[in-house]
């Protein structure tokens, strides 16, 4: 993921709310990710960013750009996507609370319904084994191209997230991944 910071210690400041040195910072990563000869599209690498700007109206709309198009509900997502080269959209699902909350899930659902075929959704954001299971049992009936699922699957040590691999959850998931999808 091309990200210039973590979250902000704030609960008042959105996530993924970039400053325009970040967004310049983030646009110098992606040059220098594509020049280091690292990437091999031909191996499915490629590289994530995201952004949520407010609009005039004070609602947050998705950045699908960092040139500053954005996307609100009423525009047709797929054409404006795949326009912008994108084969792929990573979502929470909402504003608030990860991609396994009821609004959320919800709207994930409707995206993998209605991108069906032209765009991938992955859904991420809080996914954890505690909520995986009603995600699965919703998503997965739209195909494994259709829609895949995104964790960080990091340790958390005194309410603090680390850095490192929780591979006990992991293991988790991935069992309840193969169990779901399984006929």
């Amino acid at each position: 993921m091309i990200r210039p910071r973590g979250p902000p210690l704030e609960s008042s400041r959105p996530d993924f709310v970039y400053s325009a040195q970040e967004l310049a910072d983030m646009i110098a990563s992606i040059h220098q990710f594509k020049e280091s000869g690292l990437l091999c599209p031909d191996d499915g690498d490629g590289f994530v960013f995201g952004a949520v700007k407010v609009m005039d109206n004070g609602e947050p709309g998705k950045m699908n750009d960092v040139g500053g198009t954005c996307i609100g509900t009423g525009i047709d997502i797929d054409d404006t996507l795949r326009a912008l080269g994108f084969d792929t959209l990573l979502t929470a699902g909402g504003v608030d609370g990860g991609c396994c909350q009821r609004d959320n899930l919800d709207t994930i659902d409707h995206l993998c319904h209605h991108l069906s075929g032209a765009l991938t959704v992955v859904a991420g954001g809080g996914l954890r084994c505690h909520n995986l299971g009603r995600a699965t049992k919703l998503l997965t009936t739209y195909g494994a191209e259709a829609v895949w699922f995104h964790t960080a699957a990091v340790k958390v040590a005194d309410d603090v997230v680390t850095e490192e691999l929780d591979t006990e959850e992991l293991d988790n998931l991935i069992a309840i991944l193969r169990q779901t999808t399984q006929p």
